[in-house]
């Protein structure tokens, strides 16, 4: 018993394929959490141009208008706080429905195992590996994974706007990373 667990365990992404069977059930919510989280990235990478516009348009020697790309500023922010919160809400959700789906799975297995393995295993240490399994699958699932994601937009658009803002410094940056 002491060999088995000084060996290393798996780390392959195939494990994490029982939650994506349980995240696949609910498509809509995943659907409606990935447009949000487009629409949160895109909103961000809006922001400096917003300031820009502020900046350029706004504060011109001939008295520009400024309150009027205030407005479209504060109208960015506005869909950015909208964005992220539906996106926050129907990630914890999904995060809670997975980790339902994973207990109800996992206490239908405990239910089908001979008495010999209770006998073996404490249940206070089950119920224990239980709670701290699922609390760290909803941290991955509902928080985890979204925030990675968010990133991976975020890094992609900026790159992208970059280019359009100056593409040897763009091409320069990239190399030098």
């Amino acid at each position: 018993m002491a060999e088995s667990s000084a060996e290393p365990r798996s780390r392959k992404l195939g494990n994490l394929a029982m939650i994506w069977r349980h995240a696949v059930r609910y498509p809509g919510r995943i659907a409606i959490a990935a447009l949000a989280l487009l629409v949160a990235a895109s909103a961000t990478l809006a922001i400096p141009d917003g300031f820009r516009r502020v900046i350029d348009k706004g504060f011109i020697a001939g008295g520009g208008d400024v309150s009027s790309h205030f407005y479209s500023l504060l109208a960015i922010v506005i869909v950015l706080a909208l964005a992220t919160a539906v996106r926050f809400y129907f990630v914890s959700w999904l995060g809670e429905r997975v980790v339902a789906g994973v207990r109800t799975a996992v206490q239908r297995n405990l239910l089908r195992l001979e008495p010999r393995f209770f006998e073996e295993n404490r249940p206070s240490e089950i119920a224990a590996r239980l709670t701290a399994d699922t609390a760290v699958i909803e941290m991955v699932v509902g928080t985890t994974v979204s925030v990675a994601l968010r990133n991976i937009v975020m890094g992609i658009g900026g790159i992208a706007y970059l280019f359009t803002l100056a593409p040897k410094l763009t091409g320069a940056l990239l190399l030098g990373i």
